[in-house]
């Protein structure tokens, strides 16, 4: 949980809000692991990537749908546990669309998203990885050789769309950069 999601989790907690947190990392328990700012934090999402490439392509290749369907098992227990009135989607960089999607299903118009970066618009963190330049000389040709068919792999998936009914972003030039490139941007009613 980053630090600005867990200073909005300790001013809603404060105000006698119910906060509840499902983010990335690893807890031995199914409860909700103790958080000093007294939210209930499961760290039970797994992220895309969160190694280097080597790993990375393997767990593109050998476990990307089971880690998928654990993310979305997650979601699906967390919101049946604990039944939000609302929910505020936070930093879902390097996070399945999958996981913001079926909340959204799940929820309908009581998700909120806080943008303060451009996610949105990006394509997955796989998708970034292996597009980007190496960092040293020496992977240059092996990311070039085995990039190919994996690029071209995860530019045949299909793209989840959002519908990002009620977005709250950080600034008005994060919006812009977003509208430009083209997610979808609701009227104001």
């Amino acid at each position: 949980m980053s630090s600005g999601a867990r200073k909005v989790g300790v001013e809603l907690s404060r105000r006698r809000h119910h906060v509840s947190t499902l983010t990335s990392g690893r807890c031995a328990s199914v409860r909700p692991c103790s958080d000093p700012s007294g939210i209930d934090v499961y760290r039970r999402l797994h992220l895309e990537v969160d190694s280097g490439l080597l790993e990375s392509t393997l767990r593109l290749a050998v476990s990307r749908r089971w880690r998928e369907r654990q993310n979305l098992d997650s979601v699906r227990q967390v919101v049946d546990s604990f039944r939000p009135d609302v929910v505020l989607v936070w930093g879902m960089w390097n996070v399945p669309r999958s996981v913001p999607a079926l909340v959204e299903e799940l929820l309908g118009d009581r998700v909120a998203y806080y943008l303060c970066d451009y996610w949105p618009s990006l394509p997955s963190a796989y998708l970034q990885q292996w597009q980007s330049p190496p960092r040293r000389a020496v992977g240059r040709l092996p990311k070039w050789l085995i990039g190919r068919p994996v690029v071209a792999r995860l530019n045949r998936e299909p793209t989840i769309e959002l519908r990002l009914e009620h977005p709250i972003c950080v600034s008005q030039a994060v919006r812009e950069v977003l509208v430009r490139a083209g997610v979808p941007w609701p009227t104001r009613r």
